[in-house]
């Protein structure tokens, strides 16, 4: 994966996070993995499937027990909306 092909970014926890661009087969295996009738299952299950977390993997599992602060932030990249939409919500 070139530098291109990913965004990076750093958690509110701190950890640092590379996002590879998604494609529309990332999504059907989101759907697959997450179950179709669950949107949000499905933002986490595309988190599980891009994103790498200060180098290594993360599961859909993992996403799951995640802090909601780091969730959103990964969600929020993952979806196209950055980490910029996300500086409305208060999480204290």
């Amino acid at each position: 994966m070139t530098k291109a092909d990913k965004t990076e970014l750093t958690l509110p926890s701190g950890k640092k996070v590379a996002i590879a661009t998604a494609k529309g087969k990332h999504l059907r295996q989101a759907a697959r993995l997450a179950g179709a009738d669950d949107p949000m299952g499905i933002g986490q299950a595309l988190v599980s499937i891009l994103a790498t977390i200060d180098g290594a993997p993360v599961t859909y599992e993992e996403v799951g027990e995640m802090e909601l602060a780091d969730v959103l932030a990964l969600q929020g990249a993952v979806m196209g909306n950055g980490t910029s939409s996300l500086k409305a919500i208060s999480l204290n």
